[in-house]
């Protein structure tokens, strides 16, 4: 399996990470947002005082709800504000994109994302950024040498909200994502068939090396088949190696995603049987 590790927090460990979305739309809402989610992890952290697993790893700031991505100021400004609140938990920093699941209300934003971007990786507060392999070639990797040149790892993505893509294509493009600079791989697709997660589940194991195989990557991955149907895929990262799963603190920014109190319950369930 690759790993990766930045702050002391190892992916690839076999431990799955958690994360979880913060969504509002002001700098005030983001912030108190904030601060509740990693208020109840500290509750939901001592109820486990055991577990290595039930821990939440980081926030996920989705940039494409914030009403003033665009504002350098106030985007730089809000960053440090979340940077003082999660203190030596991790921040990562998604601007999504509509063709991806994102928010519809910048339309000045999607032609302003590299200097969205660059704002970010000049403030120094995030810790992790996800750029859509879709952004395009130049600018994906332009991103990534940007970051990793102020210490930040990159999360690089392929979100489809419609179908799951073919195996071949998604071993591709994780591929191509390790070529433009990717520290951890992220595939999540829709199934339309229990076929197509379980494709997505033997694809995972394959390229985390939990299995062998000829398609195995030097660097972690997180596969996800979104919705109901796919749901097992967000809570057996233990078994199939996917590094990281997002948790909902209220609304889901992403369909079939478990509560935080669901997944710290289920980690500290799994960790114990993998333990013994």
């Amino acid at each position: 399996m690759g790993d990766f590790s930045i702050r002391g927090i190892r992916f690839g460990d076999g431990i799955p990470k958690i994360f979880v979305p913060v969504t509002e739309r002001t700098s005030e809402y983001i912030l108190k947002k904030a601060k509740d989610i990693t208020e109840k992890a500290d509750e939901l952290e001592k109820m486990y005082p055991e577990s290595t697993a039930a821990r939440l790893t980081g926030l996920e700031l989705r940039a494409d709800f914030f009403d003033k991505v665009t504002e350098r100021e106030a985007l730089q400004e809000l960053l440090s504000g979340l940077r003082r609140i999660v203190k030596d938990r991790l921040l990562l920093f998604t601007y999504r994109s509509e063709e991806e699941g994102g928010e519809l209300r910048h339309d000045r934003a999607e032609a302003m994302i590299p200097d969205i971007y660059s704002r970010v990786i000049e403030c120094e507060k995030a810790d992790l950024i996800d750029v859509e392999l879709g952004s395009g070639n130049y600018r994906v990797a332009r991103i990534a040498v940007g970051a990793h040149s102020h210490n930040m790892g990159v999360i690089m993505s392929f979100h489809d909200f419609h179908e799951t893509i073919h195996t071949e294509r998604a071993i591709q493009m994780m591929q191509d994502m390790v070529t433009l600079g990717a520290d951890i791989l992220k595939i999540a697709v829709m199934p339309e068939t229990e076929m197509d997660v379980e494709r997505m589940t033997d694809l995972s194991m394959q390229v985390n090396g939990v299995i062998p195989s000829d398609h195995l990557f030097s660097k972690p991955a997180v596969i996800i088949s979104m919705g109901e149907m796919g749901r097992e895929s967000r809570i057996n990262g233990f078994t199939t190696g996917s590094v990281i799963t997002f948790a909902a603190a209220g609304k889901t920014s992403a369909p079939g995603q478990y509560s935080m109190e669901e997944i710290f319950r289920i980690f500290a369930e799994q960790e114990s049987v993998v333990n013994r």
